[in-house]
């Protein structure tokens, strides 16, 4: 227990400094803030205990199958590329070679995304990454990209089925605005008697609301929330949690490397997975003061699996938590950040 101990004290001082090292490198500063519980801080100690003892096993790397859960819009797609395993269950592993190749991409085996979250439950990793972005911009850009008008604009291939559903759901929502305006500020109130995977815009406030209590599976990224794919994850073996922030992702993405025993530099290259700047997308992500209220206000129950993630992930300090809530308020003023529960 003793050696236990003075191994998290040394890998907390490692990481210490290799913190420090980042943010010469001009990566954020954040403010001092105690983020966390008593309780949720122990809870965390518990898992670095189990983080030593994963990289102490004969024959670690090897060994080891770790998870990348991917939720949609939050820079995953980026981050899939530096993983030797970061495609679809029904693709042949490894399925792509990675230069300067991190020990993230060695050890995650297994990767979740559209249409393998229905997978999660079953599994029994010693720990996730997963994606994350403060989610009323991760919402805006669903829209936006989702959009049939973006689509086309993109040129992207579109099955007959997929644009019938679009462009039902374009007779309502022509724009972001026109969307946030049928959420209105009774988000909770709705009718939608139709399976999840019919668009049906004869009501169209009610499908505004069931899109946003994720009852429309033709809306993807709305559809997998990060409350409803944090549920996925078995808790019966304590897994290690790590969490990457879109709005802070390649600081996110060294720290759980060093975590998982990266030995020299993370690389980290300036290309993006996608990069829409030089398309002309018709559908912009341009929304009133109001819509931004009824959006952050329908986004109440999404803010709260978010900040519960923030909470629980291993490579986050209370530096780290704060700094997204602060981002929190600067989107949302009007949500409710709940003081985390002793028991938690």
């Amino acid at each position: 227990m003793y050696v236990l101990v003075l191994m998290i004290l040394i890998l907390g001082i490692y990481i210490s400094l290799q913190v420090s090292m980042l943010s010469k490198l001009g990566l954020p500063a954040t403010p001092q803030y105690t983020a966390r519980t008593t309780q949720s801080q122990q809870r965390r100690h518990r898992q670095w205990v189990r983080l030593i003892q994963m990289r102490r096993q004969p024959g670690y790397e090897k060994n080891t199958n770790g998870a990348f859960i991917h939720m949609g819009k939050t820079g995953g797609s980026t981050l899939s590329l530096r993983l030797r395993n970061g495609c679809h269950s029904y693709m042949t592993k490894p399925c792509r070679s990675v230069p300067l190749e991190t020990v993230a991409s060695r050890l995650v085996g297994t990767y979740y995304h559209v249409p393998d979250f229905g997978l999660i439950p079953q599994s029994k990793h010693p720990f996730y990454i997963m994606t994350l972005r403060d989610p009323f911009q991760r919402s805006v850009s669903a829209f936006v990209y989702e959009h049939l008008d973006n689509v086309k604009a993109r040129g992207e291939t579109i099955s007959p089925l997929s644009e019938e559903a679009k462009t039902e759901a374009k007779k309502c929502f022509p724009t972001l605005e026109t969307f946030v305006e049928y959420i209105g500020d009774n988000p909770d109130d709705y009718d939608y008697p139709y399976h999840r995977s019919q668009i049906v815009a004869t009501n169209c406030t009610s499908l505004a609301r069931a899109v946003m209590d994720a009852k429309v599976r033709r809306f993807n990224h709305f559809f997998f929330p990060f409350q409803k794919i944090r549920d996925f994850i078995p808790t019966d073996n304590n897994p290690i949690i790590f969490a990457t922030r879109q709005e802070h992702l390649w600081y996110d993405w060294k720290k759980i490397n060093f975590l998982l025993g990266q030995v020299g530099d993370v690389v980290t290259p300036p290309d993006k997975a996608r990069d829409l700047s030089d398309v002309n997308q018709p559908v912009t992500r341009d929304l009133s003061e109001l819509g931004r209220h009824r959006l952050c206000k329908a986004l109440q129950k999404e803010y709260d699996g978010y900040v519960r993630i923030l909470r629980e992930a291993i490579n986050l300090n209370d530096k780290d938590v704060e700094e997204s809530l602060a981002e929190i308020h600067q989107n949302c003023p009007n949500v409710i950040i709940w003081d985390e529960p002793d028991g938690a």
